[in-house]
């Protein structure tokens, strides 16, 4: 079942989302300069990630909660090992794998701290992680997340605390959008309406009846969504706390 909570590169509609998600892998992708590593993707999602690693040559494994995105991932990506999994439980030994990406999995988690333990866990000693949030300045400033799928969305102070306690020896930094343009605007807009629904209501709504109430307040994308991609955002060390995505980053060069 497709939910707003994932992300489809066949629909415009989260052409925005979609994007903003491949941003680390691409980055990722980057780092492995023709090395054939054993890559952790936690929380895959539809899998578009974990197979743009595995088709450059990284041994991939995939887990994810959801039997029909780990189903779509292994008939779209057979190069990736999809596998159905709780990714606080996960299924593999200890020092199994050279990087671990979570991307956008950590809000959804009653037990964070469990998970970070399981990340640190199946990494072998030297190896990299990739840990990318929502930063609640931007998602839900005030009160609970605005999203019905996020148990805790996190402040960068919240963020940083919270993985050093795991890893102490991360690096922070941030996925960073345009800071013009309809799309961001739309983006603001949407933020500012969900202002009203504190309890969510609006997931059960109609998909009819919201894009009506998002014409009306503005909130809906313009036609220049299907142009969004990997390079309209970018990966800074710079204010990591301003940025739309939070970004823990172990490398390979840290002593672990």
């Amino acid at each position: 079942m497709r939910t707003a909570e994932r992300a489809y590169s066949d629909a415009d509609e989260q052409r925005y989302l979609f994007s903003r998600c491949m941003v680390p892998y691409q980055h990722l992708l980057a780092t492995l300069r023709g090395q054939r590593l054993s890559i952790l993707d936690a929380g895959s999602g539809a899998g578009a990630g974990a197979a743009l690693l595995a088709q450059a040559g990284a041994r991939v494994f995939a887990v994810d909660f959801s039997p029909e995105d780990v189903a779509l991932t292994a008939r779209t990506s057979p190069l990736v090992c999809a596998a159905v999994a709780d990714v606080g439980h996960l299924p593999y030994r200890n020092d199994s794998f050279d990087v671990a990406m979570s991307c956008h999995v950590l809000e959804h988690l009653v037990d964070p701290q469990q998970y970070l333990h399981e990340l640190r866990r199946v990494l072998r000693p030297r190896g990299q992680l990739w840990l990318i949030t929502p930063n609640r300045l931007f998602s839900s400033p005030t009160g609970p997340p605005r999203n019905p799928f996020h148990v805790k969305e996190y402040f960068f102070d919240e963020f940083t605390a919270l993985v050093q306690q795991v890893f102490p020896e991360a690096k922070f930094a941030g996925v960073a959008h345009q800071k013009d343009g309809t799309v961001a605007q739309a983006e603001a807009k949407r933020g500012a309406l969900h202002n009203f629904d504190p309890l969510n209501l609006r997931r059960l709504v109609p998909g009819r009846a919201k894009q009506w109430v998002r014409a009306l307040a503005g909130a809906t994308y313009p036609s220049e969504l299907r142009a969004v991609s990997v390079s309209d955002f970018d990966v800074t060390s710079h204010a990591p706390e301003a940025c739309v995505d939070l970004m823990a980053i172990v490398h390979d060069e840290a002593d672990r």
